[in-house]
């Protein structure tokens, strides 16, 4: 008689990263039942006393020392971090997550990189025997905390099947998108939609406040409207607010906008396409960050544009109503 496949609730669970995403994604993780069953939750982040906190805070946790150690300790390994060059290190450094990995763990990488990586990192996982998902989430720190996130998966069927438990952990809205890499394109594009309609939100509401508008009339009516989108809901009610202080800490900060929107703008390039909102967007993001803006929330976007000391180059895409 056949024997039944192995449940997945004996898998045991790995996470790396423990910023403003990775620490609630982790968290949601811990909470969950069938994804403790097996084993605690393995924790590391680069910084140990974050780790060491969070498995203070965390019951059915516990911290690994090195990357090694935790790779060691999981059958399914999530990774999550901000820039690509530390997710390049992570997962494909001479000590890194796919090389360490057991043959047959599943390694996903959460982290919002360029196409190249996530390829590179499904190619040197086949050959290591490793499966690998590119696994990009969107959602911000409050969907991760929710368990809402979209999860936006690419890589092999059967690993994403294994790893279902994981995902809707902390993603209420989990799509396989296709093979490698459909899942960082996704995310991409989600990026992409992101920084315009944040660029957009913030002329609008120039406009708005040029004019006098009543802001939260002015939400109230869009959010019903054509001109209706996520951004602009989340951003203008903080766009209209007279007094904020731009170094107070943001789970969004502008630098991950222009990071994001710097890697689409390379992408199209490499592939000759044509984004010349995109352009646009780049050009007054990187404006916001040479004015010290990096880490204020992408509602600051608003304060750049309205500068009396925007630069030509960033003046004249705003003009020209480019964004």
């Amino acid at each position: 008689m056949k024997q039944p496949q192995k449940a997945f609730i004996m898998a045991r669970v790995g996470f790396v990263g423990l910023g403003n995403m990775g620490r609630r994604m982790a968290e949601r993780l811990a909470r969950h039942p069938q994804v403790t069953s097996a084993a605690p939750l393995v924790v590391y982040n680069k910084t140990g006393e974050k780790a060491d906190d969070f498995v203070r805070q965390n019951p059915n946790t516990v911290a690994a020392a090195t990357l090694t150690d935790v790779v060691e300790q999981a059958d399914v390994l999530c990774c999550c971090l901000a820039p690509t060059s530390a997710s390049w290190q992570a997962l494909l450094g001479l000590r890194g997550l796919i090389k360490s990995a057991k043959p047959g763990t599943v390694i996903l990488d959460h982290s919002t990189v360029d196409l190249e990586t996530s390829m590179e990192c499904h190619e040197f996982a086949r050959a290591c025997g490793v499966h690998f998902l590119d696994a990009p989430v969107s959602g911000g720190p409050e969907g991760a905390s929710a368990g809402t996130l979209s999860v936006m998966v690419g890589g092999d069927a059967g690993a994403f099947q294994r790893t279902q438990p994981v995902l809707t952990a902390f993603g209420a809205n989990v799509l396989r998108m296709g093979p490698a890499g459909t899942g960082t394109i996704t995310k991409l594009i989600n990026q992409l939609l992101t920084t315009l309609h944040t660029a957009a939100a913030a002329e609008a509401m120039q406009l708005s406040r040029k004019f006098g508008l009543d802001h939260r009339a002015l939400v109230t009516l869009i959010e019903k409207s054509y001109g209706s989108s996520r951004m602009f809901s989340r951003n203008a009610p903080l766009m209209a607010q007279e007094k904020r202080d731009k170094n107070e800490v943001s789970a969004v900060p502008l630098r991950h906008l222009a990071k994001d929107a710097t890697i689409i703008r390379h992408l199209s390039d490499a592939y000759g396409l044509q984004m010349p909102q995109l352009d646009a967007a780049v050009t007054i993001l990187q404006e916001a960050i040479g004015k010290t803006y990096a880490n204020s929330d992408i509602s600051f976007l608003s304060e750049v544009l309205s500068s009396p000391q925007l630069s030509a180059a960033a003046q004249h895409h705003a003009d020209m109503n480019v964004v």
